[in-house]
């Protein structure tokens, strides 16, 4: 893969002109430090990875200061290639290392809702899955985070006891 403005080319396997690509770029220590990012790409036309580079801390105008909010496909080195992006997201901060926490949980009996804030991390998607007997769990939301501390509220409850349990989306 060429990469003439800005340094020496990346050990990317050429790309094939008309052929479709997997892309998937992953940055890290977008909140503090120095950051940095991956890029994979498939074999043409599958979804199969089969060349990555990581550690990249090139970036075309300055380090930047907040996590991107875009990825510019550009032909201003060449033809601009057929490139799948698929549930693109940007994260900031280190992945959690554990499973969600609910740091409040609270019920109105007169609107017969349950409210749950948990700690997140954004752009993470979380599934909240609940039961009225700890045997049987449902999945009854997936919302995807957009701050540090994320609210969900379930309407209509009635049971006289239901339990919740959060996850992030694998």
């Amino acid at each position: 893969m060429a990469n003439d403005s800005w340094g020496a080319p990346l050990a990317l396997p050429a790309v094939q002109p008309g052929a479709t690509y997997l892309l998937r770029i992953t940055g890290t220590a977008w909140d503090s430090g120095t950051p940095t990012y991956g890029i994979e790409i498939s074999s043409p036309n599958s979804t199969t990875i089969v060349a990555n580079v990581s550690g990249l801390d090139r970036f075309q105008t300055a380090i930047p200061t907040t996590p991107p909010n875009e990825v510019l496909f550009s032909a201003e080195f060449g033809d601009a290639l057929g490139f799948v992006v698929d549930d693109p997201r940007f994260l900031n901060g280190t992945p959690p290392s554990g499973p969600p926490v609910i740091t409040t949980i609270s019920y109105d009996p007169s609107a017969q809702s349950v409210t749950l804030n948990f700690e997140a991390q954004i752009g993470i998607t979380y599934l909240i899955f609940a039961s009225n007997n700890l045997l049987d769990w449902e999945e009854i939301s997936d919302q995807t985070a957009t701050s540090s501390s994320e609210t969900f509220t379930e309407t209509g409850v009635s049971a006289p006891k239901r339990f919740y349990q959060i996850s992030a989306e694998q």
